[in-house]
């Protein structure tokens, strides 16, 4: 700031004051080196236009950027980022706030107690009164106790003074984030409206993406070292930019499902400004497809000590996916399509592994309270396993290897993902968990001595295909059937090849049986991978 000061003329005399005063009135001079008859001179020439230094809070942002200026577009100086009477690009500005949010987290993350725990002491112990005579000074023992109240109301203050300045670069952030998707949004629409697909003009553009590679890293890496995957709140903004961007590339930026990816709707380019967290319900589209799907919130992402481990992998992974793709699009303005693919694949390698729906605490208590429960195809038992654990009574059960028998005869065996779901015999989802029973059909568990349990259900049928969901459903004689996965009327349909518009979890002959016969009484939306829209969805038989 210094530094700052004295390159304005402000070195602290009257002269430098004055000159700075004048900078301020827009009547900065500036100097330029001329030769005059031979002899080197200064002459003063007024500038172009005023320059104006940006009011708070548009000033650390600038700031910062003059601290690094690997990061200022190519072109832009320093001194006309920070004096530039037009806003900054909002990708530099999203930077600069979340590391100047990491500075002010880290320090109320510092005090050793939350603000609540000072609030309440100081509540609860008022300052000791002084002597009756007001000139002798107090017992040492109350003086102590009103030293150590006006140190618990300092520190309180401070806690406060941060806690506010936290919430307003949250604020802010949650602007940068929807300004900067929606300029990708923008020339989306553009290639859409001329026909060109956007995936086609970004491999175009590797060129100039692979040179800006080092500038791509670096924001990339302020961007994962920030606070913003440290909260929910934070963690929510990187998964949701992750999505969208998917789904500009996927050309399915004005399907209607678009707003049930939304996590943050005030940083959303799905939402409008103002008016985006208006209803906490998104009504379903469609003829006979389920409505009132629960809007998603960023509180569905809390684990815990991992609690959910699956949960805080998806947190991680997706949070790392859409720090580099905004990284990417913020610095060059383009997305690497062929890496993109690799996340796509790395993602169906983690569902195959794990499951294939992310469980969240609201999912899993809204299945523990239909106990006790019995789970058909099980798949290694993640789900089964976390339902034990918070006391649920589960019986899970599985086939050992992959069948051929419940595939659809008149297509091509697929897996949830649209790819080959393997050959006859192969194994399933991994090592089993102990709570998982293997058994060639197990059909006959859900004969009549078992009805009295909820029948759950996950991604039965591969790529919404096949009928080991309906033959489980047929055997079924009880009241309550617990689904999770994707449902007609919710889905991004027939996105990619081999995709249907009625999802990838069940079939369309058994969500029509279910529908017929089944009320639905409660929906639990899911965190979801790209192009994938979970829930946990609660029938109750009519």
């Amino acid at each position: 700031p210094m530094q700052s000061r004295r390159s304005l003329g402000g070195g602290g005399s009257r002269q430098g004051r004055c000159r700075s005063n004048d900078l301020g009135a827009g009547q900065a001079v500036a100097r330029s080196h001329a030769s005059n008859g031979g002899q080197g001179g200064e002459t003063l020439s007024p500038p172009a236009q005023p320059r104006h230094l940006p009011t708070a809070p548009s000033l650390p942002p600038r700031l910062d950027c003059l601290s690094r200026p690997p990061l200022l577009p190519p072109g832009l100086k320093p001194w006309d980022a920070l004096t530039a009477p037009q806003p900054l690009d909002p990708w530099l500005d999203l930077l600069a706030t979340a590391a100047l949010r990491t500075v002010l987290h880290a320090k109320l993350e510092a005090y050793p107690t939350p603000l609540e725990t000072d609030e309440a002491e100081i509540a609860t112990s008022p300052p000791a009164a002084g002597a009756s005579n007001e000139t002798a000074p107090p017992p040492p023992a109350a003086a102590a106790a009103r030293r150590r109240w006006l140190a618990l109301v300092l520190r309180a203050s401070e806690k406060r003074i941060l806690r506010a300045a936290v919430a307003r670069m949250d604020s802010m952030m949650q602007t940068r984030f929807r300004e900067t998707l929606a300029l990708a949004q923008a020339q989306e629409a553009t290639c859409r409206s001329s026909g060109l697909p956007w995936a086609r003009l970004l491999a175009k553009r590797g060129a100039s993406l692979a040179d800006a590679a080092p500038r791509v890293t670096l924001a990339y890496e302020r961007l994962a070292k920030s606070s913003l995957g440290t909260s929910d709140g934070g963690a929510a903004l990187l998964i949701q930019s992750a999505s969208a961007l998917f789904l500009f590339l996927g050309g399915l930026a004005v399907h209607p499902c678009v707003s049930r990816t939304v996590l943050v709707p005030e940083a959303s380019p799905f939402c409008e400004p103002g008016h985006a967290g208006a209803t906490g319900k998104v009504e379903a589209a469609g003829e006979g497809t389920v409505a009132g799907w629960e809007r998603l919130t960023d509180s569905m992402l809390s684990c815990g000590e991992d609690a959910i481990p699956y949960l805080k992998l998806y947190k991680d992974k997706m949070c790392m996916w859409g720090a580099y793709l905004l990284a990417q699009w913020g610095v060059a303005r383009a997305l690497s399509v062929s890496e993109t693919s690799i996340m796509l694949d790395e993602a169906l390698a983690l569902r195959s592994a794990h499951a294939w729906s992310v469980p969240t605490e609201d999912a899993l208590a809204a299945i523990s309270a239909r106990a006790p429960l019995i789970e058909m195809g099980a798949g290694n038992g993640l789900w089964a396993a976390a339902l034990h654990a918070r006391g649920a009574d589960v019986l899970a059960f599985d086939t050992p290897r992959r069948s051929l028998q419940f595939r659809d005869a008149d297509a091509a065996d697929g897996a949830p993902d649209g790819s080959a779901a393997g050959e006859e015999g192969a194994p399933l989802m991994g090592e089993r968990r102990d709570c998982v029973h293997l058994c060639e059909w197990g059909a006959e568990k859900l004969a009549e001595e078992l009805a009295h349990r909820s029948l759950v259900l996950m991604w039965p049928d591969y790529g919404g295909r096949g009928s080991y969901g309906l033959g489980c459903l047929r055997e079924y004689s009880g009241s309550c059937l617990i689904l999770v996965g994707e449902w007609r009327g919710s889905t991004f349909g027939a996105h990619a090849p081999g995709r249907l518009e009625t999802g990838q979890s069940f079939s369309a002959e058994f969500q029509a049986e279910v529908e017929a016969k089944f009320q639905l009484e409660q929906v639990v939306p899911l965190p979801s991978w790209p192009y994938i829209l979970d829930r946990v969805a609660i029938w109750r038989r009519r």
